[in-house]
């Protein structure tokens, strides 16, 4: 391969879709305007890449699943807070109501 491309530290968009690492990319590609078919995987440089449709993106970003969510948005990874729950929605025990 002339470039190692084939790590899953690259991270690669077809036309603006859902972002996706080396290994999960097809087997082949397929040019967008002329439906020209490239099997040779292990030959793709950027330049093939790119000249087929697919674009380089930011690596899979690292946040707290616990308090954010993480989407692909067409060009770009966002990180969204998960918003806290508001304390007048949890339902409140029977010790914290006075009861027994």
């Amino acid at each position: 391969m002339a470039q190692d491309f084939n790590v899953n530290d690259y991270w690669y968009s077809y036309l603006g879709g859902e972002a996706t690492y080396w290994d999960h990319m097809p087997p082949y590609i397929t040019m967008p305007v002329t439906g020209k078919v490239n099997f040779n995987k292990e030959g793709w440089t950027r330049a093939i890449l790119e000249e087929y449709g697919w674009s380089f993106v930011d690596v899979y970003p690292n946040y707290n699943d616990v308090t954010h969510t993480c989407r692909w948005a067409t060009d770009k990874w966002v990180i969204e807070e998960i918003p806290a729950l508001e304390e007048e929605l949890l339902p409140e025990s029977e010790e914290e109501q006075g009861g027994e």
